[in-house]
């Protein structure tokens, strides 16, 4: 903008004097300020959480995707019906052998030979926790099959979820396996932050590659060893699989609302 001198006083060709621009400067400033004490943001961006959470989004598609896969491959199918079955993350990446058939039909322990010949997850998710989980770039990540419908605690008809490597559950020596047919249809996963500086969102994923997340705000977060449980995401009935997921704007039988991932 050009200035021009007159006799009385330095205008701007606006017709505006240098006072009174510095005036409605402070006076926007002022309001700014304003706006920001009524109006705070919710939160600053953390590139470091976000970037973290990125890689959690990213792992949960991968997982999908392999899912997906060592199902239409039938490389698990624990009951010979020729109809495969999903798997956890040491069959997936190939550093444990796959569940197999015994000769009554029922799942059993595969051996070395029975490794995937080619995993569909990377070895780094092969590495599981005393508690059936995996931790990756910040999040702790756990897949759920689910048990038989008449197994331990689950009242029958329904379909409660095992996480991997439960070898002692419910009072039994005997390691118990995901069932068969029930194998065959559903899955879900979860991942939540390691701690508060490594991700704020707790997100989940199921068969239907639908990915829903939470804000973790709640004092029942997902935030290090606190895992939620197989079923935290889903609408009721609690205690199974087979459940809806809930309706947007909902909560979930954790009391969490969870969110489709967009």
């Amino acid at each position: 903008m050009i200035y021009k001198h007159s006799s009385s006083r330095l205008e701007l060709t606006a017709g505006m004097t240098v006072l009174e621009a510095l005036l409605s400067i402070a006076l926007l400033s002022c309001f700014s300020v304003a706006f920001f004490i009524s109006y705070p943001p919710k939160k600053p961006f953390n590139f470091v959480i976000a970037g973290h959470e990125a890689e959690a989004i990213s792992a949960l598609q991968q997982l999908v995707s392999a899912e997906t896969k060592v199902k239409n491959q039938k490389s698990i199918d624990t009951n010979g019906n020729g109809i495969g079955e999903y798997a956890y993350f040491s069959e997936l990446t190939g550093v444990d052998p796959v569940r197999i058939k015994n000769g009554l039909q029922k799942p059993g322990d595969g051996t070395s030979k029975d490794r995937l010949g080619v995993p569909l997850m990377p070895c780094s998710f092969g590495v599981i926790t005393n508690d059936g989980q995996v931790i990756y770039d910040g999040y702790y990540f756990q897949i759920y099959l689910p048990m038989s419908m008449t197994f331990g605690n689950c009242a029958q008809r329904e379909m409660c979820g095992l996480r991997e490597h439960d070898s002692f559950l419910d009072g039994m020596i005997d390691k118990p396996f995901p069932d068969p047919i029930n194998c065959e249809t559903v899955w879900c996963a979860y991942a939540w932050p390691i701690s508060e500086h490594t991700g704020t969102r707790a997100f989940f994923v199921n068969q239907e590659g639908i990915m829903l997340e939470t804000e973790n705000s709640s004092t029942n977060s997902y935030i290090g060893p606190h895992a939620p449980p197989f079923d935290a995401a889903f609408a009721s009935p609690r205690r199974n699989m087979a459940s809806h997921l809930p309706q947007e704007g909902a909560a979930s039988n954790d009391g969490h609302i969870w969110e489709r991932v967009h």
